[in-house]
């Protein structure tokens, strides 16, 4: 349902990413450390599959306690409506957020709305999941330059997947 959005969108911000980084670290002189990974052990792998099983356990009970909500107010929302109210994927974090806003009442329409809203915007903060906070942290890239990249970048592509996905119905 998502791969003719995601698949294209993918690719051009991979040859965006291609210039943009080079230019970041061109002006900004900022040097990549390099990281090294921290020493695997069994009790180590164990102990992370458990605690990730917990998380996904976490996110399923969430969304079950929500569902009466969900199922009153945030279904009869507009594709519009549901795809804004998204956008607060940018600050919180956008598993919990899909987790606790998709229901099986939903009709497949919303369901995309609420998927693509919660990709795009998930990225326009560091806060917006957890792959951007460890890409922070690792690249040492502040909040306020990634906001100043990435928030007029997922707005405008907020808008251009609003349009090819609900006005123009592509």
């Amino acid at each position: 349902m998502l791969g003719p959005y995601v698949i294209p969108g993918v690719v051009l911000l991979a040859v965006l990413g291609m210039f943009a980084v080079h230019d970041w670290r061109r002006d900004k002189s900022i040097t990549i450390e390099q990281v090294d990974p921290e020493k695997q052990t069994y009790k180590s792998v164990l102990l992370r599959t458990v605690k990730i099983f917990a998380f996904i356990v976490a996110l399923e009970l969430l969304g079950a306690g929500f569902r009466p909500f969900i199922d009153q107010f945030i279904v009869s929302l507009s594709d519009l409506a549901l795809y804004l109210l998204n956008m607060l994927s940018a600050i919180l974090d956008n598993a919990t957020l899909a987790a606790a806003e998709i229901s099986p009442k939903m009709h497949p329409d919303q369901i995309k709305t609420v998927l693509m809203s919660l990709l795009i915007s998930g990225g326009m903060l560091i806060t917006g999941n957890i792959p951007n906070i460890v890409t922070a942290g690792r690249l040492k890239i502040r909040f306020k330059d990634w906001a100043k990249f990435a928030l007029p970048l997922g707005a405008g592509m907020m808008v251009v997947y609003y349009v090819v996905s609900f006005v123009l119905h592509i």
